[in-house]
């Protein structure tokens, strides 16, 4: 296949979850696939801190574009885990963000991408990684112009707000609870990946409590597609407080109580 002129746009909608976190069109140059996100109180938490999980979106969109753009005719792909390593906090003060990805292996089956993202100063902020599986259908056939959810218009709206989200704690365990809203969707109707792995990120964070300690890496397994059309459950599990690190399990659930999505979040004391 021939590489497409430099800066051409990649086929893909921008829709809800975009609008909400402020993330660009994806664009191919090469072999490398490029996007950006504008910061903003959105990639904060509710108490101000930074929040790694409003990555989540723009890490999908790119590194799923890497294997999405090689996919055999007829066929789309879906996520099946991403990983999210950060370097630095994410930013919350209108900074745009650049993430650039290429893809690492592919086969018949799906592939695997690798990307960074970067601030404006060229600084690394996190690294990852995305696997793919390739499935019969091609949704981008009927996709179109989506509307710009209302709360895309409220600059002072934190992480949880944007996705409309309801955090409830147990203990300590926790749950987000997500709406179901069209705002949330991918291109194929289904609650957006990225959003997922933001929705993991943000309760498990509740959980461990300690505002000062960081996000140092996500992993997040897709099992099976959710809905946009009825509320999602991210219920997570205190696996380790201590001193200097901590970790959470996050298992998300649709209506009917199956699991969908599994994460693991780990967190630091404060970077030096």
């Amino acid at each position: 296949m021939r590489p497409p002129p430099s800066g051409t746009s990649v086929s893909l909608v921008r829709g809800g979850p975009e609008h909400l976190l402020g993330v660009g069109v994806v664009t191919q140059h090469a072999d490398e696939f490029r996007g950006s996100m504008r910061t903003g109180r959105w990639t904060t938490t509710p108490d101000g801190s930074p929040c790694a999980g409003s990555l989540g979106v723009v890490v999908d969109d790119v590194l799923g574009s890497c294997v999405l753009m090689s996919r055999p005719a007829g066929s789309w792909s879906v996520s099946t885990e991403i990983t999210v390593e950060l370097v630095a906090d994410v930013p919350g003060d209108g900074a745009v963000l650049t993430v650039a990805g290429r893809v690492v292996g592919r086969d018949s089956s799906g592939g695997l991408a690798r990307g960074e993202v970067r601030d404006g100063e060229g600084r690394s902020v996190a690294v990852a990684t995305q696997r793919q599986r390739f499935v019969p259908g091609d949704p981008s056939a009927v996709a179109a112009a989506v509307p710009v959810p209302a709360a895309a218009d409220d600059p002072d709206r934190d992480a949880l707000a944007a996705i409309g989200g309801r955090l409830h704690r147990h203990g300590e365990d926790g749950e987000l609870v997500l709406p179901g809203s069209t705002d949330l969707a991918n291109p194929a109707g289904n609650l957006h990946g990225g959003i997922s792995l933001l929705a993991s990120e943000l309760v498990a964070g509740a959980v461990l409590g300690d505002p000062s300690f960081v996000t140092s890496s996500v992993h997040i397994v897709y099992l099976r597609p959710l809905s946009v059309s009825a509320e999602t459950t991210f219920g997570s599990e205190l696996v380790h407080r201590g001193r200097t690190l901590g970790m959470v399990r996050v298992v998300g659930r649709n209506a009917a109580g199956r699991v969908c999505t599994m994460a693991t979040v780990t967190r630091h004391a404060p970077r030096g």
